[in-house]
């Protein structure tokens, strides 16, 4: 039961506080279950309990009539985006409502392979990504200097999000071997972008260590191996006519890179 010595300290309070407040003591005594329904829906919503704080310049947003992917299905519910945040619990107040008239909500996509964030597009690619709902891309084998040129426009919150392995491993004279020259014949590259940029060259499990600080010190957020014909390895790696199209043998770089680190691999196989 609600008692006096509860709400102590009325002496200060005005006569009109405190004519309120007995009205509410008297109120809750003719209710006693009503404290105990009170403490029982704040327990249960205690999102709805808590004041809706927003930090300045982030809109609360309503969006209704939308069907929102759970994982197995879509479901039609109403959204809020709070402080950029979304939220399935019901916002206090917002400052704007957006109709999505019956649309399909999925989450963003990723791509988990291309080579395409290169610093001569990279305003325009984000936009497209963005404007497609992909926001998360994975590139596996790129160079080096050309990552560094985009760092400071992409892994924002206005941005795409992007992974580099930067050069991968591959076998001597083995793909990608190939581009590199051909760029450096249409004279956008040159010899210093081959090996120990681009990719690095291993044919045995001293190779790759002796190449793997420095592959650390170019800070990959992965490492990247190719396996193209693996199985095949020792018999096509002195066969000139094929050099082009190999990898690394099973062993080198698929089974060592990544020891002593907290590197993902990720390789590729493909006939």
């Amino acid at each position: 039961m609600i008692k006096k010595r509860y709400f102590e300290g009325w002496k200060g309070e005005s006569k009109i506080k405190r004519k309120k407040m007995k009205q509410w003591i008297a109120f809750l005594r003719s209710r006693p279950a009503l404290p105990f329904v009170i403490l029982f829906l704040i327990l249960l919503y205690p999102d709805r309990a808590r004041p809706q704080i927003t930090e300045p310049g982030n809109p609360v947003l309503e969006f209704t009539n939308g069907r929102w992917f759970d994982g197995n299905v879509f479901r039609e519910k109403t959204v809020y985006v709070v402080n950029g945040l979304i939220s399935f619990h019901s916002a206090r107040h917002f400052d704007r409502v957006i109709d999505l008239s019956g649309g399909f909500v999925v989450p963003p996509f990723g791509e988990a392979h291309n080579h395409n964030v290169e610093p001569n597009k990279i305003d325009a690619l984000i936009e497209r990504y963005l404007q497609h709902g992909i926001f998360y891309i994975k590139n596996p084998n790129n160079l080096p200097n050309g990552r560094n040129q985009v760092l400071s426009k992409i892994n924002r919150s206005n941005s795409i999000d992007v992974t580099f392995s930067n050069g991968g491993f591959t076998g001597i004279g083995g793909h990608p071997a190939e581009i590199v020259q051909r760029n450096i014949a249409r004279g956008i590259w040159t010899e210093s972008d081959g090996d120990g940029a681009f990719y690095y060259a291993v044919n045995s499990r001293a190779e790759v260590q002796g190449k793997w600080v420095q592959f650390l010190a170019t800070k990959p957020d992965f490492v990247k191996t190719y396996l193209l014909y693996s199985e095949e390895y020792e018999q096509r790696k002195d066969d000139p006519q094929v050099l082009r199209l190999e990898g690394t043998g099973p062993g080198p770089a698929a089974d060592d890179c990544c020891e002593g680190t907290c590197l993902e691999v990720a390789g590729i196989h493909s006939h």
